[in-house]
């Protein structure tokens, strides 16, 4: 697909995935950089990537939240299309650790690495709650928060570090 994730094989969880799973590399590859988004980008938990024997292709699943549902992720590239009839055969067809998913989020992947994830539910879904969204900003909020003081204090540490260096060095 890209030269990111064409580039991605000596990562050690890619490779045991393709170790224990014979599946299309390019498949793979695809849920590996779906796999390191969701942990990685959007700091999900319990991520993990599996295998659908039924289907014959890799998916991901992991927790949005600390303590949160666990979830599915489907990776396709932008250039996939999936009938009524495929997406249905997702929840027919997922499973991981004896968890089935009534909703399945597609991860529609671009060829400039980047991915949009759209959530399909089997059923009809009530939209959450607005303080559910809030404190979901919130959280992130404070992550961000926490992210910058921590990018503070190390060019802080920094400039005293170079500032000390400066001050040693003979006239």
């Amino acid at each position: 697909m890209t030269e990111c994730m064409e580039s991605s094989g000596d990562h050690p969880v890619l490779e045991e995935f393709l170790l224990h799973h014979s599946c299309d590399t390019a498949k793979a590859r695809l849920a590996f950089h779906v796999y390191l988004n969701l942990a990685e980008v959007r700091g999900w938990r319990d991520v993990k990537l599996h295998f659908c024997k039924k289907l014959q292709t890799p998916f991901v699943t992991g927790r949005p939240t600390l303590g949160g549902d666990l979830e599915a992720a489907f990776p396709m590239a932008m250039e996939d299309s999936l009938t009524h009839q495929q997406i249905q055969s997702l929840f027919s067809s997922l499973s991981a650790d004896d968890h089935s998913f009534n909703r399945v989020m597609l991860a529609v992947c671009a060829s400039d690495t980047s991915i949009v994830y759209y959530k399909v539910s089997n059923d009809i879904v009530k939209p959450e709650p607005l303080d559910a969204s809030d404190a979901r900003k919130q959280e992130w909020e404070q992550r961000a928060a926490k992210r910058r003081i921590q990018a503070a204090e190390c060019i802080e540490s920094y400039c005293q570090h170079q500032s000390q260096q400066h001050d040693e060095m003979p006239p």
